[in-house]
C-alpha cells in the first residue's frame, strides 16, 4: 500500500515480440529482438482510490552490424569488408493508473509519448550517417509485485512485466523524401 511518493529506478532485459523495422531489407537476418531498458518512475498517491505512476524510460536495440559486403581487388584479392551499424533509441514518457490488486501486487495502464532516434551508420570506405528522429504514441500494460527488504518499506525490489505498443506519427524528415516510409511501430515486453 502506498502511503507516500517513491522514487524507483529500474533496469533489464525486454524482448521485441513485433518490429516494424525488421521488415526493412536493410536487416536481413539481423532482426531487433532483444533490448535494453532504463526506467526512472515515481508512483504517487492522489486519493484513496487513485494511484498514479510517471515514468521516463529509455528502451534501446544494440547495435547490429548489417548489410557487410567484401570489397576486392581487380585481381579479386579481398581488400576489406564495409557494411552499416543499425541502432534505434527511444525516449518513453509516461503517465499510467495503478491498481492496487491487494498490498504487495499491482496493475496498470497509461499512454506513452516516445520520442525515438534510428542510426545508420559507416566509418568503412566512405563515411555516412544517416539519423532518423521520430515521435509516437502508445499504450502501456504492465503488472508488478514488490518485495519489502525492510520493515518500514523504505528499500524494495520490483519484479515488473511490461508490454508495450508504440506507433510512430511524425518523422523529421531533414532534407529527406520519406514518402513511402511506413511508420516504425512495435510491440515490446
Amino acid at each position: 500500500s502506498y502511503s507516500q511518493e517513491n522514487l524507483v529506478v529500474q533496469l533489464g532485459p525486454g524482448y521485441f515480440l513485433h518490429h516494424s523495422e525488421n521488415d526493412l531489407i536493410l536487416l536481413k537476418d539481423k532482426q531487433m529482438e532483444w533490448s535494453y531498458n532504463f526506467a526512472l518512475n515515481t508512483t504517487f498517491q492522489v486519493s484513496d482510490a487513485t494511484i498514479l505512476l510517471a515514468e521516463f524510460a529509455l528502451l534501446g536495440a544494440p547495435s547490429k552490424r548489417v548489410l557487410e559486403s567484401k570489397y576486392v581487388s581487380d585481381t579479386g584479392e579481398p581488400l576489406g569488408t564495409f557494411g552499416y551499424t543499425y541502432s534505434q533509441n527511444s525516449f518513453l514518457f509516461s503517465l499510467s493508473y495503478i491498481y492496487e490488486y491487494s498490498d504487495d501486487w499491482f496493475v496498470g495502464a497509461g499512454p506513452i509519448l516516445t520520442i525515438f532516434n534510428r542510426q545508420l551508420k559507416t566509418n568503412d570506405a566512405v563515411s555516412y550517417d544517416d539519423d532518423l528522429y521520430g515521435y509516437g504514441l502508445g499504450v502501456k500494460l504492465f503488472t508488478f509485485v514488490d518485495y519489502n527488504l525492510q520493515t518500514n518499506g523504505k528499500w524494495f525490489l520490483r519484479s515488473q512485466l511490461n508490454a508495450t505498443f508504440l506507433h510512430s506519427i511524425f518523422f523529421d524528415e531533414g532534407n529527406r523524401n520519406l514518402d513511402g516510409y511506413s511508420a516504425v511501430s512495435y510491440t515490446h515486453l
